[in-house]
């Protein structure tokens, strides 16, 4: 019993010293001061709007919770839901509501990223990451020289001492210079754009002399050395959220999540007749535009809406389609005739002309699988299963026959090349499959291949069809092996169809098969490198 009172008393006493320890640990309060006063964060929730949920929003992407720099400063579901992940991977309570200390956790760069997301840009680990001073500007706070809206404020770097063992930390950067090329210097100039050191979105992998120009405003600017080298220093300092943007530069438009970058070529016609939203005519008739030399091609009626528009930029050629489709005309596929679909080759002009449809598209290319026998994957045409044989999810040959699904909705959706049978697609509701891969965008994210630098990585001629949401669809054909344009890499294609909007996306066959018709017009190649093909994706009626 004795011994029993002494343990009670001994517990007693280990809980008063730990109160009053953690008492004398708080920072002393000056008369009239409260906590709250002293964060520089306000509470964020749904409903709310500003620069510093865009702000929020931005440095969450870089920690891999959100997938696009499109971002607007609505504190909408997508950003509850994301708020939400973001605590319970970093062990908070997932309420969905941005605290001043959840905020202070996401700018501290001590903050735990999403777990599997990909990441968009090569994040510095906490160690090499400059951290903000302990009382930072509020973000909505006016000021002398104010950042613009959807920036982080102006803060000078904290020098970072070295770790304990004495090493430096491994930058996740290569000195960037003039004639550097690819993603690293696409990904940096991104990031420049959203400090105000670029006024558009519409930049190039090219390290060229308006980069140099860039990157030494840049330098000025942070008091740096200007030489218009982009160090792995300098490049931490723009993904640290710490760089201090350029003073009176254009603020970038925040595009509201998930909505689209509208394809809306600069040398549209006046003649254009009257549309509504969605760019279907008010009347009954039709509307055709072709300008083969101005690179743009539009069809209209009151249930279709069609606009192509070429691209020119560093020996690359491409073609971005817009398509607005209704119930009463949706997409479609036309296969070759005979008693087997995919067993007849035919030129895709003739079968274009066959089908009367103003805009076709080559596939997935199922009839070339289906002929020598080998795995078709799950393929699916208007209702009518063609092939059910498909490879295990993951499968490291190429093509991998991950799926696309279009449902009777108008929606798609990607699958790995296993999820379902062909009978289970049906009974989801699915009018056809279409089975090639790898998967591009999924879930409005990268797919799971995209962020590899060693998966097929090579240029080739591609072809992508994604949606944006039901009825709403994207085609991106991008030319290859001719002297205007190599051709492009997997992960380019996805990251441009995220760019414009996709949730879902799936590469298509590209190579020599590759062919975009308009108006029975090959836009993408001459008629002496066609290749025959079984089937077409189709929209629309001349």
């Amino acid at each position: 019993m004795r011994s029993k009172i002494v343990f009670i008393r001994f517990c007693a006493f280990l809980c008063l010293a730990v109160f009053f320890i953690s008492v004398a640990s708080l920072p002393a309060l000056s008369s009239g001061e409260s906590t709250e006063s002293t964060s520089a964060y306000r509470t964020l929730k749904k409903g709310d709007s500003g620069p510093d949920v865009t702000a929020l929003k931005t440095a969450m992407y870089y920690l891999g919770y959100f997938t696009s720099l499109n971002v607007s400063d609505q504190y909408n579901n997508v950003m509850v839901e994301r708020v939400t992940a973001l605590q319970r991977a970093n062990g908070l309570t997932a309420d969905g509501v941005a605290g001043p200390e959840l905020q202070a956790l996401v700018f501290s760069g001590q903050c735990v990223p999403a777990k599997g997301a990909p990441a968009p840009t090569p994040v510095p680990s906490p160690a090499r990451t400059a951290s903000p001073s302990p009382s930072p500007t509020p973000i909505d706070a006016p000021s002398a020289g104010s950042t613009a809206p959807g920036q982080m404020p102006p803060s000078t770097p904290t020098p970072v001492p070295p770790s304990e063992d004495g090493a430096a930390t491994p930058s996740p950067y290569r000195t960037l210079k003039k004639g550097d090329n690819g993603d690293a210097v696409l990904r940096l100039k991104t990031a420049m754009y959203y400090l105000g050191y670029f006024t558009s979105l519409d930049v190039t992998g090219s390290y060229n002399d308006v980069m140099v120009k860039r990157v030494k405003a840049l330098q000025k600017t942070n008091g740096l050395k200007e030489d218009g080298i982009a160090s792995p220093e300098l490049q931490e300092l723009v993904f640290s959220g710490m760089c201090v943007p350029t003073q009176g530069a254009p603020a970038p438009t925040p595009i509201p999540t998930p909505s689209p970058v509208p394809l809306s070529p600069s040398n549209l016609p006046k003649e254009v007749p009257a549309t509504d939203e969605k760019g279907f005519l008010l009347t009954e008739d039709s509307y055709l535009y072709e300008n083969d030399s101005a690179g743009l091609w539009l069809y209209k009626t009151k249930n279709i809406s069609i606009t192509i528009a070429r691209y020119s930029e560093n020996n690359l050629v491409w073609f971005e389609t817009e398509v607005w489709c209704s119930p009463e005309e949706p997409m479609s596929s036309y296969l070759s005739p005979g008693n087997t679909p995919g067993k007849r080759y035919m030129s895709p002009l003739k079968m274009a002309e066959d089908s009367g449809a103003i805009l076709c598209l080559t596939d997935d290319f199922f009839g070339f699988r289906l002929n020598y026998n080998y795995r078709t994957g799950v393929v699916i045409r208007d209702g009518k299963v063609i092939g059910s044989r498909t490879y295990a999810a993951d499968r490291s040959a190429f093509p991998n026959l991950e799926v696309l699904a279009l449902f009777r909705d108008g929606s798609m959706k990607c699958y790995l090349s296993d999820a379902h049978t062909a009978q289970e697609y049906l009974d989801m509701g699915a009018v056809s499959t279409f089975a090639f891969g790898p998967i591009l965008v999924t879930d409005g994210r990268l797919g799971p291949h995209m962020t590899s630098t060693s998966y097929y990585h090579y240029r080739e001629p591609r072809c992508a069809v994604g949606m944006i949401e039901p009825y709403h669809y994207v085609i991106l054909t991008v030319k290859g092996r001719s002297d205007d344009s190599k051709g492009i890499y997997l992960d380019w294609l996805a990251q441009r169809m995220l760019y414009l909007g996709c949730t879902e996306a799936l590469n298509l066959d590209g190579g020599g098969t590759v062919c975009l018709i308009f108006n029975g017009k090959i836009l993408n190649k001459t008629t002496k490198n066609l290749r025959s093909v079984t089937s077409l994706i189709t929209f629309g009626t001349r």
